[in-house]
């Protein structure tokens, strides 16, 4: 979490799906390239990928989130998976902190 906090003070939040990519269209039909892309970025952010969970089976997306998880800190990037439920592949279960966030209740949405 001390990375969310460092990666997110003053740095731009890039958000991805897989309809529309990143902002600039990077990555839109195309997981891997997108999480490939947060890798390769040179500048502080935090990247929020939304929906990646159906994509986690792939031995690719595995060693691209390992890449990203320990490059991430020394760039001052952190990354958010949004998934319905907390699916963590093995092999990046040490890099990972699952962060369940209730549903609000009905006097909170009002």
């Amino acid at each position: 979490m001390a990375a969310v906090r460092a990666a997110a003070a003053g740095a731009r939040v890039h958000v991805w799906s897989l309809l529309r990519g990143f902002e600039d269209g990077i990555g839109a039909g195309d997981p891997y390239a997108a999480v490939r892309e947060a890798v390769g970025h040179n500048r502080p952010g935090l990247y929020v990928f939304l929906d990646l969970h159906p994509f986690l089976d792939d031995p690719r997306m595995v060693r691209a989130l390992r890449d990203l998880s320990h490059t991430a800190p020394l760039q001052r990037k952190a990354a958010i998976l949004v998934m319905p439920r907390p699916r963590v592949p093995v092999e990046i279960e040490k890099e990972v902190a699952v962060v369940e966030v209730p549903l609000p209740r009905p006097d909170e949405l009002g």
